[in-house]
């Protein structure tokens, strides 16, 4: 056994009773039954090391004078015992009194290591980046001398320095987790980076992107892969494998890729960063604006059709599995029957800020939006004719027949953004641009725009489709937009619409039929109520717009016969050729004495109130037989009240013009809640009727009064 004891010849020749050891490790038993130490010193244990300097360490003299089991002198090694020189028999002792009278426990070796919990509070382990008042310690975390009671004065432990590159920035706990698990998940994916080199066969680089993107259509896989750079990395594989380089297969994959992305705006807006992603996007739809893959598997077509389109049966199996993959795990697409990948790739465009376009790419959107509404115009031939609108999969001959509304909507909203000016001016655009918005040559778009909005406006009020009334909405209303901005203050865009026998009647059928279908509508939702309201709005600044620059349109509206409840059937697929149909000018004032009597504390009433107003002032200036049958049918105090919601509307215009100045706007607290439809219909008509505009109505009523 191992005991404590006194040495009395080497502590009580000190002549002092307050040495700093009060004990000494030896052998309980006699001195003369201990074994000696081997003095070769590869055996012994030599314990030394980390001495502090305070020490004494004894020479050979004074260790001979030692009573104790072996009289050889101590010599370093190597070696070490796995707890220190504070649990070994091997512990240095002092010669004398002088050299130990400052010893303490430290000395000793007795040296306490810090505790792991003393660690994590010393590094901030435990604490949080989000953690707004972390806590920081005073002082270093205790050492050895806190666990000491009165043993002597404590010692300052100097800083711990790390070695170069042994500090990282991670702050807690969870981002060294979140790490670990990002890269855990980069290496279980790693096989598909692999599989999608350049080295290997074009087999395995289909089946490899294939698998990618079928498990990003997982909403767990997503998740883990929004935390890593994987999207990134996944373009890059993709295109290193010859994705979007002509190979049908390989380029399909990569148009769900870009889709599936699309729907994240902070992936997208990573991968706008790319020189080649948004190129290569427009490419590819202007490739598939002719034949595209999908389009063809889904209608049916034999493989004689697919080889002409470069689809073998191989590329044939492959893209049918994807095709099934869009609809069975994705939300991408609202028509099952009809997928494309024009309409995928549309999509993603969209969903991209228009500041990423260049003007180079317009002639894509243009001639694939045209190719989109070239459908329109036999289908509602041949739904006047007794045919159906919108036939079913089974009776398509071809993949061409049916219109792709999703594709329709998107092209509309890239081309808005483009006559909005909100891509990026350069000096180097096609002349098609210039052509667009001066009305040159514009007669097919025109044409498609104006049956795109009467096959909508079907759809809408005729009640079996209903399937279609999101999408027919949302198509009409980016038309009605686009037309409005190209036909502002435009002598030319304004003729072209006049010229189609289709264009007015349907702006006054969205016009004169809207109070009937809103009480028809009983449980219709507050967002088809906001939907209505917008179309509403905007039919009246595009109307506005032709009445305020052609004279024609004057006329035309006199002229034209409608009925607020016609329901669009067959035969007024074109006209409306019901029995109760009377003049456009007597449906406008029906509207305008709806909204007299609707209540006040509606925003939106004060807006239809007042646009009518200006609308039924630009009528009657210089149209005598206008003014007859308005004057004639205006409800109420007639006359006056029409001058008064005139000056209302100029008031509300100026009052949220001035807001938009001050960067108030919908952004200002409290107008989004309590005034949501105020700003949107301001906004949306702004174009159709000026502030000047709606002033020199107000004089002309104003001396109309007078006379």
């Amino acid at each position: 056994m191992l005991a404590r004891t006194r040495t009395a010849s080497s502590i009580v020749d000190g002549g002092s009773a307050d040495t700093g050891l009060d004990s000494v490790i030896s052998i309980s038993s006699s001195a003369s039954a201990a074994p000696q130490l081997p003095r070769n010193t590869e055996t012994i244990l030599d314990l030394t090391a980390g001495v502090s300097q305070g020490s004494t360490v004894p020479n050979e003299e004074s260790q001979n004078s030692l009573p104790g089991p072996s009289t050889a002198p101590l010599q370093r090694s190597n070696v070490r015992t796995y707890a220190g020189r504070s649990r070994s028999f091997l512990v240095e002792l002092p010669a004398d009194g002088s050299a130990g009278g400052g010893m303490d426990a430290d000395d000793l070796g007795l040296e306490m290591r810090e505790s792991y919990k003393d660690l994590r509070m010393r590094w901030g382990v435990d604490n949080s980046e989000d953690d707004p008042h972390p806590v920081y310690s005073a002082r270093s975390s205790p050492g050895p001398e806190s666990g000491r009671k009165g043993k002597g004065k404590a010692k300052d432990r100097p800083k711990v320095v790390l070695p170069p590159n042994m500090m990282n920035d991670l702050k807690s706990i969870t981002e060294l987790r979140s790490k670990g698990e990002s890269r855990r998940f980069m290496d279980e994916v790693g096989y598909l980076f692999e599989g999608m080199d350049q080295s290997a066969n074009i087999r395995v680089r289909r089946s490899s992107a294939l698998e990618l993107v079928t498990k990003l259509c997982d909403s767990e896989f997503a998740r883990r892969a929004k935390a890593t750079d994987f999207r990134s990395r996944s373009w890059d594989a993709l295109r290193a494998a010859g994705a979007g380089d002509g190979d049908k297969v390989l380029d399909a994959i990569l148009v769900l890729f870009a889709a599936l992305v699309a729907e994240s705006p902070h992936e997208v807006n990573e991968l706008i960063q790319k020189e080649d992603f948004v190129p290569v996007l427009w490419d590819m739809l202007a490739t598939f604006s002719g034949k595209d893959p999908l389009e063809l598997i889904g209608s049916g077509a034999n493989d004689a059709q697919l080889k002409n389109a470069g689809v073998g049966k191989a590329e044939k199996l492959i893209l049918a599995r994807l095709r099934s993959i869009i609809l069975s795990k994705t939300v991408l697409v609202s028509d099952e029957d009809h997928l494309s990948l024009r309409q995928l790739l549309s999509q993603a465009l969209a969903s991209i800020p228009p500041s990423a376009h260049h003007p180079k790419y317009f002639e894509a959107l243009y001639h694939t939006l045209l190719s989109g509404l070239r459908p329109l115009s036999s289908r509602l031939s041949g739904y006047a004719s007794g045919l159906p609108l919108l036939p079913e999969a089974s009776q398509t001959t071809s993949s061409q027949d049916f219109p792709q509304f999703d594709h329709i909507a998107n092209c509309l909203v890239i081309l808005d953004s483009y006559l909005l000016g909100r891509w990026p001016s350069s000096d180097e655009h096609p002349a098609l641009c210039d052509d667009v918005i001066n009305g040159d040559e514009q007669k097919s778009l025109a044409e498609g725009l104006a049956t795109l909005c009467v096959v909508c406006s079907i759809i809408l009020r005729n009640g079996r489709y209903e399937e279609h009334i999101s999408i027919a909405a949302r198509c009409i209303e980016s038309a009605l937009r686009v037309l409005i901005t190209l036909s502002h203050e435009n002598i030319a865009w304004c003729r072209l619409l006049m010229k189609q026998k289709l264009m007015v009647p349907v702006i006054l059928s969205l016009i004169t039929g809207a109070p009937h279908r809103a009480d028809s509508a009983d449980d219709e939702t507050d967002e088809h109520d906001a939907q209505a309201f917008d179309r509403l709005c905007l039919a009246l600044g595009l109307l506005t717009n032709l009445v305020q620059v052609d004279e024609s349109a004057k006329d035309l509206c006199r002229e034209t016969k409608l009925d607020p409840s016609c329901a669009a059937l067959r035969p007024c697929a074109y006209t409306c050729s019901c029995p109760d149909a009377s003049s456009a000018l007597r449906c406008l004032t029906s509207v305008y004495s709806h909204y007299l009597r609707a209540e006040d504390d509606d925003p939106g009433t004060h807006i239809i109130r007042g646009h009518l107003a200006v609308l039924f002032g630009l009528l009657m200036r210089g149209a005598l037989d206008n003014q007859d049958i308005i004057l004639d049918e205006l409800p109420g105090t007639g006359l006056e009240g029409l001058i008064r919601n005139a000056k209302e509307f100029v008031g509300l215009y100026t009052e949220f013009m001035a807001r938009i100045a001050r960067g108030e706007g919908r952004g200002a607290e409290g107008d989004a809640e309590d005034e949501p439809e105020v700003a949107v219909a301001e906004v949306r008509v702004r174009d159709g009727a000026t502030e000047d505009v709606a002033k020199g109505v107000i004089r002309f009523l104003e001396e109309l009064r007078g006379r």
